[in-house]
């Protein structure tokens, strides 16, 4: 089983902004926020089988939810980084109707410029 000491944790080499866009875009209900904080192409994989998302699916749940849904970040974020261009992340989530969740994913050197990211949950 691995642990902290068996990854390179490097939180200062990727920048959270793309991840906080998100949680952001959802508290508020904006999907044009939303949909600029996802790569293109970019999925959303949740806990359920049938929970693969494409980014404008994703932004229908929220259109349909019509207030949005808070999300808030409990513990500090970590980034484990991969390559010169790729950082895995992951992260402690309080949710008002589900509680506590763990979300993960991947943010890519290409995305940085977009503040872009694809995620699983």
């Amino acid at each position: 089983m691995n642990t902290e000491q068996d990854f390179d944790f490097t939180i200062l080499a990727c920048p959270a902004d793309p991840l906080d866009m998100h949680l952001h875009a959802t508290k508020i209900g904006d999907p044009n926020l939303l949909r600029v904080a996802f790569v293109t192409g970019g999925r959303f994989v949740g806990t359920d089988d049938e929970e693969v998302w494409t980014i404008e699916h994703l932004v229908k749940l929220l259109e349909s939810d019509g207030e949005g849904w808070e999300m808030r970040l409990i513990a500090e974020r970590k980034f484990i980084c991969v390559s010169d261009e790729a950082w895995t992340f992951f992260e402690f989530l309080e949710h008002a109707t589900y509680g506590r969740m763990r979300a993960s994913g991947v943010v890519t050197g290409a995305q940085i410029g977009t503040g872009a990211f694809s995620t699983t949950c």
